[in-house]
């Protein structure tokens, strides 16, 4: 009993120690970005450091320093006023609300207004209004992350709300977002598969082998998210998530890609970067309204001719391959 239980405190500790190091990792990049006076980057770093604190005065410091990227923040918004007035020309206007914000896509900016967060466009219009409590800047897959009502969403930047849970003791059949990331899974969590209303599965950053071969009951699937995780391949149904926009499955150990994964014909954005892919299947012409297309540090030597047909590309990367080819299409 006594070996079990010194087991249990080392498995803590170690779990503790672990945590402590994100923490530091985080509190450190908001330093950083804090220093550059990127206080919205800064903000965000600070916001989640204060989920990995592990004592009571990581918390503190974190959340203090939060609370001073806001204020710094609206006085951003106040300058920005100001400029906005005091701008000789629309040009100047611009420049004046580039250099206050970071705009993601170059269209959205975080923005902060009467202790509410929206969403701003170059000229300084709202564009999603000022309705969250609290918020996060854009992501690389264009979500953002806002609460309001004591409710966490996550947002597109046609400003469509998605009910989100970020673990499981908030799942709900209602749950439209799920967002587990980071979280040491190693196997799917297979109570995702009774959430027929799903619509964004972020599982980045776990320890997951496989997917269940009935991943096509989720079939309102939008944006599913399995970077870094230990894949060895996709099953067959991956290819009858006829809703998915984004597939993003870099960063694993996946040899080979389904044969039908061109059947998926709403993708708009497929990575597959970092893997131990030798081939690409031809199905993947088929995939007709894709922009991005990330296929870099496999090995590759060979690319499908049915690439030509992908037309709408404007993200195409096969870096750190044995390529001596491309499809006509990359360069048109």
């Amino acid at each position: 009993m006594k070996k079990i239980l010194l087991i249990w405190l080392l498995l803590g500790s170690l779990a503790g120690y672990s945590q402590t190091q994100d923490f530091n990792l985080l509190f450190n990049k908001a330093e950083e970005k804090y220093a550059e006076e990127e206080y919205i980057s800064a903000f965000v770093y600070y916001d989640k450091a204060m989920e990995k604190a592990v004592r009571r005065t990581q918390q503190d410091s974190a959340y203090n320093k939060k609370e001073e990227c806001r204020k710094l923040i609206l006085q951003q918004q106040e300058d920005l006023h100001e400029a906005l007035f005091d701008a000789d020309s629309l040009l100047n206007v611009a420049n004046s609300i580039i250099g206050a914000f970071y705009f993601y896509d170059g269209i959205l900016a975080l923005a902060y207004k009467d202790n509410k967060y929206g969403f701003i466009d170059k000229t300084g219009e709202a564009i999603i209004p000022y309705l969250y409590d609290e918020a996060r800047p854009f992501d690389t897959y264009g979500l953002a992350r806002v609460k309001r009502n004591r409710q966490d969403y996550l947002i597109n930047k046609t400003h469509t709300e998605y009910l989100l849970s970020d673990g499981f003791g908030n799942l709900r059949k209602n749950t439209q977002a799920i967002d587990l990331r980071n979280k040491q899974l190693t196997d799917f969590p297979e109570m995702v598969i009774q959430s027929p209303r799903l619509n964004i599965l972020l599982l980045s950053k776990n320890e997951i082998r496989r997917l269940p071969p009935t991943i096509d009951t989720l079939s309102n699937l939008k944006y599913l998210i399995l970077s870094g995780n230990e894949l060895k391949s996709l099953p067959s149904a991956t290819g009858n998530l006829k809703n998915l926009l984004v597939l993003d499955v870099s960063d694993n150990q996946i040899r080979t890609l389904p044969p039908d994964i061109g059947n998926a014909n709403s993708l708009i954005e497929l990575n597959v970067r970092g893997n131990l892919l030798t081939s690409l299947p031809e199905s993947l012409g088929s995939l007709k309204n894709l922009v991005s297309l990330q296929i870099g540090n496999n090995q590759l030597d060979t690319l499908p001719a049915s690439l030509k047909n992908l037309t709408r590309l404007k993200s195409f990367h096969a870096d750190d391959n044995q390529l001596n080819r491309f499809p006509p299409v990359v360069f048109s």
